[in-house]
């Protein structure tokens, strides 16, 4: 009997030596193959334009200070980190949601005033050139952006609402306003799409309001002020990602490649990622490289909106998977950087916005005062990939995108108010 039990036992024992035998090889090997592809893999990312080293991140360019706006823009940070706590968080939220009325406005207008003249100054230079430290690696935003973007919005109320006759917006603001945006795309980083995009969305409603009252009475030659509009918005660039996900790759790679030199609360974000094996960190350091060498391959010439949804499924599938070497790359996703960065939807609606007001400028430089019936719309949506369905109002004319067929129904994207409404005053 006791022979019995200790055959049973030992096949017992035996039985769980060789399950965690088999499951530690089938781990290792899988860890082994992917890091056999990291050298590939470093192929591939210079052949995509994915920098590997700081140097490549930050090329040199010399510029004088007194012609680099991004100098400037750091000023305008400085400002904003001291003026903007003078605001309560109610009195701004009214501000930012266009409620704020009577003293709150006068208030708010008293105390962000003094960012007008930086915001101009940074407009009026020449050349941009950012050297952002990313020494703190991929954990955290680069804070001048989201200040920036809140002063722009700013000071483009401000030319909005200035006292200029008969309008106050002027194809020179719409100009300038996109070269704020510009200057942030400039440098490349995960904050960049989202913040260039609300200024953009800023400028786009502001100029939405200011077509509409335009005034055969009041302006002298309104056919010829929105064909100066047109010609403005037409020599746009559309907002690109491609820049922005090769900095985020890189961001990403150096951040798990520089694990030792992280601050403790950093680290326990790879907690499950052993580090003392090159084994582990080369096979993380793969599945990286190789995340972003596919997105960039699937998306470079491709429309705006597959690129959205191929980098959306890329990451939904990454999420999915459980083995050891992908665990770094899903958490590094779950940082702001990732997903209100690289991830952001803005800068793709801000596309949006830009095409549909190009399309409505399209018919008021037509109409000329008289709007047609019908109207055959020849710019196609960003969303929708399908070209404006235009209808007639009691007031003006109505532009509509009708969602994409590959989106699905109950999607984010497919929810949008994608339309234009014109009236007339």
């Amino acid at each position: 009997m006791k022979r019995r039990v200790l055959i049973i036992g030992s096949s017992v024992v035996l039985l769980f030596i060789l399950i965690c035998g088999f499951g530690g090889y089938s781990l290792y090997r899988s860890l082994n193959e992917s890091a056999n592809q990291l050298g590939p893999e470093f192929d591939r990312a210079e052949k995509n334009e994915i920098p590997l080293v700081v140097e490549e991140l930050h090329p040199d360019k010399a510029i004088p200070p007194s012609e680099n706006a991004a100098l400037v823009y750091k000023e305008v940070f400085d400002m904003w980190v001291t003026l903007r706590p003078q605001i309560d968080d109610d009195r701004w939220q009214s501000y930012v949601t266009g409620k704020a009325q009577g003293d709150d406005l006068a208030r708010i207008n008293q105390i962000l005033s003094p960012l007008n003249p930086l915001i101009e100054k940074a407009i009026n230079s020449p050349q941009v050139n950012w050297q952002i430290d990313y020494s703190d690696h991929a954990f955290s935003d680069y804070p001048v952006f989201t200040a920036v973007a809140d002063a722009g919005v700013f000071w483009i109320d401000h030319r909005k609402f200035g006292e200029r006759a008969p309008i106050n917006l002027l194809p020179i603001d719409v100009q300038n306003a996109f070269k704020m945006s510009d200057d942030l795309l400039a440098s490349n980083d995960p904050g960049s799409l989202r913040s260039a995009a609300i200024i953009r969305m800023k400028l786009l409603a502001s100029l939405s309001d200011v077509l509409q009252q335009i005034d055969a009475q009041k302006v002298a030659n309104p056919s010829q002020l929105f064909k100066d509009f047109q010609k403005e918005l037409d020599s746009v660039k559309d907002i690109d990602p491609l820049p922005v996900w090769r900095t985020t790759a890189f961001l990403q790679l150096d951040t798990w490649e520089n694990y030792k030199n992280l601050t403790p609360e950093q680290k326990e974000l790879f907690a499950t990622a052993r580090r003392d094996h090159d084994v582990i960190i080369n096979a993380a350091s793969t599945e990286i490289l190789k995340f972003w060498n596919t997105a960039i391959e699937q998306a470079e010439g491709k429309p705006a909106l597959t690129q959205y949804i191929t980098l959306g499924e890329s990451v939904r599938l990454l999420r999915l998977r459980t083995d050891p070497s992908a665990t770094p790359l899903i958490k590094l996703w779950s940082l702001d950087s990732a997903t209100k960065g690289a991830g952001s939807l803005d800068w793709l609606i801000a596309n949006e916005q830009l095409q549909l007001t190009r399309q409505a400028l399209d018919i008021l430089v037509f109409s000329n005062g008289k709007f047609p019936e019908n109207f055959d719309c020849k710019r196609i949506s960003v969303i929708g990939q399908k070209p404006y369905r235009f209808e007639r109002t009691a007031s003006g004319f109505k532009l509509t995108a009708s969602p994409s067929d590959i989106l699905a129904p109950d999607s984010a994207l497919a929810q949008q108010k994608l339309i234009y409404e014109f009236r007339s005053k």
